[in-house]
């Protein structure tokens, strides 16, 4: 554990530390930890979820305790801008867990919280199935009223798990982990999407689009209705937040904390007399629907200035 530990850099992107590794010593590294008992929160940090913690000041000071992985091109963008260079993999909890799973050989006790009760059961049979070392200790879905939600706890400790999956999405999954490790169990990982994945609910997309980091398009693609303002508006002030770190880094602003880099700044920089020019010169040559799309996007961005 020490040695692996020496080769994982941590990388801070908006205030949240990120481990900078590859799949297999990400593996090794919670293997390790659920071997020794050590009390185990795992995330994986997209652009959603650094937003919600650039705008949660709970969230972001629960993210401390976490072991954090990046997930996504965005995040990646990110790391290059403020520290220089990507990270080695991609390590989303829908490859991640099967990875771990296979690569586990000491069988595991397994609880999986979340997801529709259906879509649960078709989960549970996949890991069964295709993991028969391991044990699902139990499990539950999570459309929960307030009585059964508060009874999870106690199904969870009665079933000695090693390790929970928790599927409720960002940032419900990692503030229930937060309050609930290690009273309930000694491991518990984020997994968002990871059940529906494994009962075929959801497809996942082409190998060639994952290698590029650009699943989130195909999933955009596939629930444009319930994904596209998570990925069309959030990715605008994902990159926004972006450009006013990387600003602040270029004047030598002091370095504010995550959720407190005001938008006025990136605002003023894009309001003065030099960019002014550069936009009149863009718009010359701008396709009138992307003239049109960059009208759309700059109220957003006042807004997201407005409220931060």
């Amino acid at each position: 554990m020490g040695s692996e530990s020496a080769r994982v850099r941590t990388q801070d992107i908006f205030g949240v530390g990120v481990l900078s590794c590859d799949l297999d010593l990400a593996c090794d590294l919670i293997e390790a930890r659920i071997a020794n008992r050590a009390p185990t929160r795992v995330a994986f940090l997209n652009a959603n979820l650094s937003l919600l913690a650039v705008e949660q000041p709970e969230l972001r000071e629960a993210l401390k305790a976490f072991v954090v992985f990046n997930d996504g091109l965005g995040v990646d963008i990110a790391n290059r801008v403020l520290n220089g260079f990507g990270f080695p993999a991609n390590l989303n909890g829908t490859d991640l867990v099967p990875h771990l799973l296979g690569r586990v050989r000491t069988p595991l006790r397994i609880f999986l919280l979340g997801a529709k009760s259906e879509t649960l059961q078709k989960a549970v049979g996949v890991i069964r199935r295709r993991w028969p070392h391991h044990v699902v200790a139990g499990h539950a879905h999570g459309y929960l009223d307030a009585g059964r939600e508060a009874r999870i706890p106690d199904m969870i400790r009665k079933a000695r798990p090693h390790m929970v999956l928790v599927a409720m999405g960002n940032p419900k999954q990692e503030l229930w982990i937060a309050q609930h490790v290690p009273r309930c169990a000694p491991c518990c990982l984020g997994v968002g999407a990871l059940f529906d994945f494994l009962a075929g609910d959801v497809r996942r997309a082409p190998r060639w689009i994952r290698a590029m980091r650009c699943e989130w398009m195909f999933r955009l693609a596939l629930e444009p209705r319930r994904l596209w303002r998570r990925y069309l508006i959030g990715n605008v002030k994902f990159f926004a937040y972006l450009a006013a770190s990387w600003f602040a880094q270029r004047t030598g602003s002091p370095r504010k904390p995550a959720g407190e880099i005001a938008f006025s700044e990136l605002e003023s920089w894009a309001q003065s007399p030099r960019m002014q020019e550069q936009y009149r010169e863009l718009a010359q040559v701008m396709p009138a629907p992307a003239a049109a799309a960059a009208q759309l996007v700059e109220p957003s961005f006042r807004g997201a200035t407005r409220r931060v």
